[in-house]
């Protein structure tokens, strides 16, 4: 694996609720905001003591724009109220339930976000982030918002 000093271009730390423009070389350009990621201690996914697996300040999640849409992926988070004030496009769903939002949190969000489409993510690619994917989508398609599952069937 490259580290990530030697990868191409130009690598900028953010925090936790940032702004970033970039300009491409054909004159266009994207945006980039960082939004707070986390695990509520008082939620789903705290123990007895409050310590969560995603605590606030260690993680984000993103928002970008480009050419008139933009995206969201909410990070290692719960469902956080806030992420429902968002104007996005596309919204990567988080839907494992284990250290992130469950399915049924994530199709809550969506359901108030009201994007153009919603792409679960971020699920089945170890055991602790296993989920219905078909599920979820069933789910969210009956509340009215678009959904898509980008998965192989073999």
């Amino acid at each position: 694996m490259t580290p990530i000093d030697d990868l191409p271009g130009d690598i900028v730390r953010i925090g936790e609720e940032d702004h970033r423009s970039i300009d491409g070389a054909d004159g266009g350009s994207a945006d980039v905001w960082s939004v707070p990621g986390y695990n509520e201690p008082d939620g789903p996914r705290a123990d007895r003591d409050g310590s969560v697996p995603h605590p606030k300040g260690l993680g984000v999640g993103y928002r970008l724009a480009l050419g008139g849409s933009s995206v969201f992926w909410p990070g290692d988070s719960d469902a956080l109220d806030a992420f429902a004030e968002l104007s996005v496009s596309l919204f990567l769903a988080n839907i494992a339930g284990s250290v992130v939002s469950t399915a049924e949190e994530s199709a809550d969000l969506a359901e108030r976000m009201d994007p153009d489409l919603v792409l679960p993510v971020h699920y089945n690619t170890i055991e602790l982030l296993e989920a219905d994917s078909a599920g979820f989508a069933a789910d969210v398609a009956k509340r009215g918002v678009p959904v898509v599952l980008d998965e192989q069937q073999g």
